[in-house]
Order: structure tokens, then C-alpha cells, then sequence
């Protein structure tokens, strides 16, 4: 292997590396959001139920 091949290589795993980390970083903010809205269902339900029973 050429040393340029070496470098053609190495930056290929470097962007590859790269890539996953952002892929990581959006499933991990799209995670948080379908929490926060699976809490705002469960408050919004409680609410309901507290309303109905005044």
C-alpha cells in the first residue's frame, strides 16, 4: 500500500468515524424529544382525568 492510498484510507475511516458520531448524536436528540412527548401525553391525560373527576 502507497502511502498515498494509506492517507486516501485513513480519511476515509476518519469521515466514516465522523459521520457515525453525528448519526449518533441525532438519534440521541430525536430519542429525547419522543420522551419529552410521551411525558407531555402522560400530563396531558392526567389532566383530563383530574378534570373529569372535579
Amino acid at each position: 500500500m502507497t502511502i498515498d492510498q494509506y492517507n486516501t484510507l485513513e480519511n476515509l475511516i476518519s469521515g466514516n468515524v465522523n459521520n457515525t458520531n453525528l448519526l449518533g448524536q441525532d438519534l440521541k436528540k430525536q430519542y429525547d424529544k419522543s420522551v419529552n412527548i410521551e411525558k407531555n401525553i402522560k400530563l396531558m391525560m392526567e389532566n383530563q382525568i383530574l378534570l373529569f373527576n372535579q
